[in-house]
């Protein structure tokens, strides 16, 4: 749906070319958007006739007359308006006549803006100048349709193609353009002009005016407004009798037309006769006015004369007193001059002065800068002595709550190590095959975790609360007897034995992963347990793999296996130290001092904790519970966990079953 045109409402007067300047100005202003033009145009006063002799009232002219001249007025008002809407070209343009009334045409214009709900109006100054032909009247006029329009009404002053604005300065209004240019006064007011050629005396205490003219300023000051408003009515007169002398000119060179008929030339010939007897009653009244406007006249004469004689004699009094001050004014000005001699002199001794005094008042300046910056700058390591003070305190308590804390952990740690390891125990739990179908939903495929390369599958099964690995074997080809059931039982060979196959739980408790569980094994798959036992021990002992340096480990003394002891633990107990070394140091040897089996080697470190034991029998806890706390206070300073542990609060822990 396409916008509504905007309306645009053009006030402008029979002045064909002001009225097509203030048209141009619109169709610029908004030639970017569409819009409508509605051209404001006020209508023949049907109270006034202009005939051959000016502009006199219709009740002087008989009614044929009187319409005759309304129909030659309307039809130059229709040509002008026919103008104007062909000037505007392809814009819509419409004509809204506006009916002369008693009110004034400021007040009507208010009406149609109101009633009409008008947005955008655009008025040439002629327009209210046709009705309103004094400046001040066109003046408060344009502050009545300023102040009286609504707020959503934009109004527009044109003149001459020109934007003008209304203004108030010193309470006096005037019309400026948008370069400060004020719109000129067509008519200036007698007063004015009276004042121009006789300015009137400002009256000062320090002069008193003549005797002869005490009463001549207070008559002229009551007559002032009378006499304006006579020389108003004289300029009246005067256009008045310019439009008379036009048309009567334009009558005598008009002649009577050739193409009408005897009846129409008796019928224009008898209202040419009728306007000349109007014409003579006319003349005859207006002998009668001048006869009053003479005595008018010579009372204005006289007293501009009266007035203008005051003046004369006001200005030659003026003149001997501007005389006489000008004597004085001669005088004061040698007094001044010498007075200005001393002003110097005494300049030159101040500046002196003065610039002694800010010579020092800098000076002053520097040093109160100085004083003030040392002062800041003391103040300043005053305040960070007094908070590296307070930093060192707070540091130094926060030192000795992590030392207590430290220990605290270390504590704790070691006796929960030391109650594991006093609860060491290999043990074992036997399941059902209904148990391990249950657990692992009948070796289902969403239960098995990988198929191992040996014709075995590994299965994920929850047994009594506990996730466990379940391997599951394929039926053995050769025919198994009962006797074999019933044969002494082998020993279980791990054939991988490293730190990555100890797993701890929450408790820290030690289980075996990774068992093969077949029984093709020999003597050298043992002895393979024996020595990844033995290399075990060492890296616990001295956090290093020995893995590929048997030789390096057989040639290690007591001195070579305190510098590569973890020192990270802390103090080691030596004997105990060179006892595990020695018998790890046996286990993986090939020699003929080797272990044969793990029988053996337990026994010998069960020898190796009863002895331990004897050594620290005073700490009032075993070795292993002095190993560990040295091992878990070294690892709380590496995590830097602040825990409280003491020995006392040490309690055994339940053991948890190997599975």
């Amino acid at each position: 749906m396409e916008r509504a045109a905007e309306k645009v409402y053009v006030a402008i007067g029979n002045d064909v070319q002001e009225g097509l300047a203030t048209l141009e100005w619109t169709l610029r202003k908004w030639s970017s958007s569409q819009f409508s033009i509605v051209i404001l145009h006020a209508d023949i006063n049907k109270d006034y006739v202009y005939t051959y002799y000016g502009k006199i009232p219709a009740s002087y002219v008989n009614d044929q007359s009187v319409d005759f001249l309304k129909k030659c007025e309307q039809g130059k008002l229709n040509k002008i308006l026919r103008q104007y809407i062909a000037f505007c070209g392809q814009v819509k343009t419409e004509i809204l006549n506006i009916e002369k009334c008693d009110e004034p045409i400021h007040k009507r214009i208010v009406q149609l803006v109101s009633g009409l709900g008008i947005c955008k109006l655009v008025m040439g100054i002629t327009f209210l100048k046709s009705s309103s032909w004094k400046y001040g009247n066109l003046l408060s006029g344009l502050k009545h349709i300023q102040q009286k329009k609504p707020d959503f009404c934009e109004l527009y002053l044109i003149s001459g193609g020109k934007l003008f604005l209304l203004k108030d300065e010193n309470n006096e209004g005037f019309i400026e353009d948008d370069q400060g240019a004020k719109l000129n006064k067509k008519r200036g007011s007698f007063r004015g002009w009276i004042g121009k050629m006789f300015p009137e005396n400002v009256k000062s205490p320090r002069f008193s005016p003549s005797s002869t003219s005490v009463d001549s300023p207070s008559i002229w000051e009551k007559c002032a407004e009378e006499i304006e408003g006579y020389f108003n009515h004289l300029v009246e007169e005067s256009e008045s009798g310019q439009v008379s002398d036009e048309i009567l000119e334009s009558n005598r060179s008009t002649s009577i037309p050739r193409n009408l008929t005897p009846t129409q030339k008796t019928e224009f010939l008898r209202v040419k006769i009728g306007e000349a007897r109007d014409a003579i009653h006319l003349k005859r009244r207006e002998a009668k006015e001048s006869v009053q406007r003479y005595s008018r006249a010579e009372w204005a004469i006289n007293l501009c004369t009266s007035r203008s004689e005051d003046l004369e004699a006001r200005l030659n009094e003026e003149t001997m007193k501007r005389g006489a001050l000008e004597k004085d004014l001669e005088t004061i000005r040698e007094e001044l001059s010498e007075t200005r001699i001393r002003l110097d002199q005494n300049r030159n001794k101040l500046d002196s002065t003065l610039e002694i005094q800010r010579e020092l008042s800098r000076k002053l300046k520097s040093s109160t800068m100085v004083k003030s910056q040392s002062q800041e700058q003391l103040g300043k390591m005053i305040n960070t002595r007094g908070g590296m003070i307070q930093d060192i305190e707070k540091l130094r308590k926060q030192k000795n709550v992590m030392q207590r804390r430290i220990e605290f952990c270390r504590d704790k740690d070691a006796i929960e190590m030391v109650t594991r390891l006093n609860n060491f125990g290999f043990s074992y739990k036997e399941f059902t095959a209904e148990e391990i179908r249950a657990g692992t939903d009948h070796f289902s495929e969403h239960c098995r975790i990988k198929c191992s390369g040996d014709f075995t599958n590994v299965y994920r099964a929850r047994i009594d609360h506990t996730t466990v690995a379940v391997k599951l074997y394929d039926f053995r080809i050769r025919q198994v007897s009962e006797e074999e059931f019933d044969t002494k039982p082998r020993p279980m060979v791990h054939g991988n034995l490293n730190l990555g196959k100890i797993l701890l739980d929450r408790n820290h408790v030690a289980k075996v992963n990774g068992f093969r569980l077949d029984f093709s094994f020999d003597e050298s798959d043992i002895r393979s347990d024996i020595q990844d036992f033995g290399s075990l021990v060492l890296q616990l002992l001295t956090e290093r793999n020995w893995c590929g340096f048997l030789d390096e480990v057989n040639m290690m003394n007591e001195a070579t296996l305190v510098e590569v002891l973890d020192q990270r633990v802390g103090e080691w107990p030596l004997q105990v130290a060179m006892e595990l070394a020695r018998i790890a140091i046996r286990c993986s040897s090939s020699g003929d001092g080797a272990y044969t089996g793990m029988t053996m080697v337990m026994k010998e470190m069960e020898e190796v904790r009863k002895k331990a034991d004897d050594v620290v029998a005073g700490v009032g806890c075993s070795v292993n519970e002095w190993i560990l706390v040295r091992a878990e206070r070294h690892k709380a300073m590496a995590r830097n966990e602040p825990q409280y542990i003491t020995v006392d609060k040490l309690r055994p822990r339940t053991q948890t079953p190997y599975s």
